[in-house]
C-alpha cells in the first residue's frame, strides 16, 4: 500500500513540474511571474582615441527578462537583496506589505510590469 502511494505521489509530482516551461521558472520566482526575453539594441560609443575623441559609435545589445506582477502588490516602497535575488518590495492601499523576489538580480536586467490580476481573495482573521 506504500509502495502504491509513493508512486502515485511521484507520479503526480512529475505531471506537475512538467507541465509548461514558464512553471519550470515559476519555483525561482516569488510575488512575480516570468513573461518572455526580449532584447535591447542601441548604437553607443564604448571609449575615446588617445586624443580624446569618442569612437565611432557600437551595435550594442542585452536580454531583458520581463516579469508580470500582479497589480493589487501596489506601489513600490523598496529593495533588499537575499544571497543572488533581489526583493522587491510593495504596499497596497489596505497596508499590506508584500514582496517580489527576483533571482540572479546582479546578473540579469530585469523589466517588472504591473498587470491586472483577476479573482484575488484574502482571508483575514478576525
Amino acid at each position: 500500500m506504500k509502495t502504491i502511494g509513493l508512486v502515485v505521489l511521484g507520479a503526480m509530482i512529475g505531471a506537475l513540474a512538467a507541465s509548461t516551461v514558464a512553471q519550470e521558472l515559476l519555483p525561482e520566482f516569488k510575488g512575480a511571474s516570468y513573461s518572455y526575453l526580449s532584447w535591447e539594441r542601441y548604437d553607443m560609443s564604448v571609449g575615446v582615441t588617445t586624443s580624446g575623441i569618442p569612437l565611432a559609435a557600437k551595435r550594442l545589445q542585452h536580454p531583458v527578462t520581463q516579469l508580470n506582477l500582479p497589480d493589487y502588490f501596489g506601489d513600490f516602497v523598496g529593495v533588499s537583496t537575499h544571497g543572488e535575488a533581489d526583493v522587491l518590495w510593495f504596499r497596497d492601499n489596505n497596508g499590506f506589505l508584500r514582496s517580489a523576489i527576483v533571482p540572479d538580480a546582479a546578473n540579469t536586467i530585469y523589466r517588472v510590469v504591473p498587470v491586472p490580476a483577476t479573482n484575488l481573495e484574502i482571508r483575514q482573521k478576525p
